[in-house]
């Protein structure tokens, strides 16, 4: 009887220690980054004065072209690293120059969104950069 008894106080010890876990890993996980300039804007202009998200908008439209094609590039990239992890015989040296590739196109598209962040920080409020700020929205006791 005692020993069915504690079998019952370890199980929904157990579970609840398991939800208190989860909870936790939940709740201090940062959202996702957003995928594109558009997410991007969308989230950050929530809070920002309209003038500001204006200004934002307008400057990413100007360097949406450029952002469409590093994006696209690597996407290719990436393509390549995923033909070489399907081969049936890994080159070691091909998956690692596709690797390679798909790492300097990220790096290339990610300095097309920080030129135009630098371009329109200057002409933005102090406010409007506090939300372009990357741990802004980050983190418990962050604003969603």
């Amino acid at each position: 009887m005692n020993r069915v008894l504690a079998l019952r106080v370890a199980l929904i010890v157990s579970v609840a220690f398991n939800i208190a876990l989860v909870l936790t890993f939940v709740q201090h996980s940062p959202p996702p980054p957003p995928h594109n300039a558009q997410d991007f804007l969308a989230h950050v202009t929530r809070h920002m004065p309209a003038e500001d998200a204006t200004t934002l908008r307008e400057t990413f439209d100007k360097y949406q072209p450029a952002l469409n094609d590093k994006r696209q590039a690597a996407d290719v990239a990436m393509a390549s690293v995923r033909t070489e992890l399907e081969r049936d015989k890994i080159d070691p040296a091909a998956l690692a120059t596709a690797m390679d590739h798909t790492r300097t196109a990220k790096m290339d598209a990610q300095q097309v969104f920080q030129d135009a962040i630098q371009d329109a920080a200057p002409r933005l409020s102090r406010e409007a950069r506090q939300e372009l700020m990357p741990d802004k929205h980050d983190g418990p006791g962050k604003r969603p």
